[in-house]
This record gives C-alpha cells, sequence and structure tokens, in this order.
C-alpha cells in the first residue's frame, strides 16, 4: 500500500486542509482530538495543543495521497473514470414499496439495504445521519432496522458522520 505522509499535526490540518476548503467536514479529526470540534457543517481546531505530529492530520483523508499510487496498489492501474472512479456495472434500484421509509428519496434503496443489514445481523449497527430540529442533521448509530427510517433522506448539509464511529 502506497505510504501516507506523516509529520503533521493540527497547525499543519488547520493550514493545508481546513483554510484551504479541502475539509469534507467528515469530523473523524474531531472525534481523535479534543481540541477540535465541528459546529454547524465545519470542522476547525478551537484550540492549539502544540503538537508537530498528531492522529488529526495522519488520519485526514483530505492531506497528501498519491491516488494514481493507491489506484494501482488496489485495481492494478490508474483509474480511468475520474468522475465515478472504477465499477463494473451501474444499476438502478428501488426499495419494494412496503420497505421503503415514508421520508425516502431516489427509491429508498440504501435506507432498505441498511435495514436489511441490521435485521439479518449482517451488521451489527449503521452510523447514519438523522434530521435535527433546527434543520441541521447529526451523526447516529442505529442498530435497529426500524430506526432506520429516521435517518431516511437526503441531508443537503456537511455532516462529521465518523464521529458515530
Amino acid at each position: 500500500m502506497p505510504a501516507r505522509e506523516n509529520g503533521g499535526g493540527p497547525q499543519r490540518l488547520q493550514a493545508e486542509v481546513m483554510a484551504a476548503g479541502r475539509c469534507v467536514a467528515c469530523g473523524f479529526c474531531a472525534a481523535l482530538c479534543p481540541y477540535i470540534k465541528w459546529s454547524g457543517d465545519l470542522v476547525r481546531v478551537v484550540y492549539p495543543c502544540g503538537r508537530d505530529e498528531g492522529d488529526c492530520f495522519a488520519s485526514c483523508p483530505r492531506t497528501a495521497l498519491d491516488v494514481p499510487a493507491l489506484d494501482r496498489f488496489v485495481f492494478g492501474r490508474e483509474r480511468t473514470d475520474h468522475t465515478l472512479g472504477e465499477y463494473r456495472a451501474i444499476y438502478y434500484a428501488r426499495a419494494r414499496q412496503e420497505t421503503r421509509a415514508p421520508a425516502a428519496q431516489y427509491g429508498g434503496t440504501a435506507t432498505a439495504l441498511l435495514a436489511f443489514a441490521l435485521a439479518t445481523h449482517l451488521a451489527e449497527g449503521v452510523v447514519a445521519v438523522e434530521a435535527t430540529a433546527d434543520g441541521g442533521a447529526r451523526p447516529v448509530l442505529v442498530r435497529e432496522p426500524e430506526a432506520m427510517k429516521r435517518c431516511a433522506g437526503s441531508r443537503y448539509v456537511a455532516v462529521p458522520s465518523l464521529v458515530g464511529l
């Protein structure tokens, strides 16, 4: 596997990812570091910890990553479709009416498949996104198939779903 670059702490994360507009607000750094918080759809360093190296930078998916080298390692070649990545086929799916959540969008397929995985014990839990009363969204750990219905529908805001892990 291609090596990830090391040697960064919260200051470098702030400069190279957050200030550069590359942060996707996944929340992984906030889950690892008490000096990084998520608010609204932003993740920010709220207090300088002074470390030159840290898990926040090393684990961030937006720090330097050699994508062509990763493609060669995983797929044996560089990707040709830069929009979708590597795929064998593309399918359209729709959940059956009796399994579709009322708020489901685009056929409710994702919600139905995740509920099925919970019901058949293929998964012990699912990190999903739930709407909040103020119009935002938050990550939740769902363990029951019926609870997936609360998370049905699209949320068009950044949510630090990795915090749910």
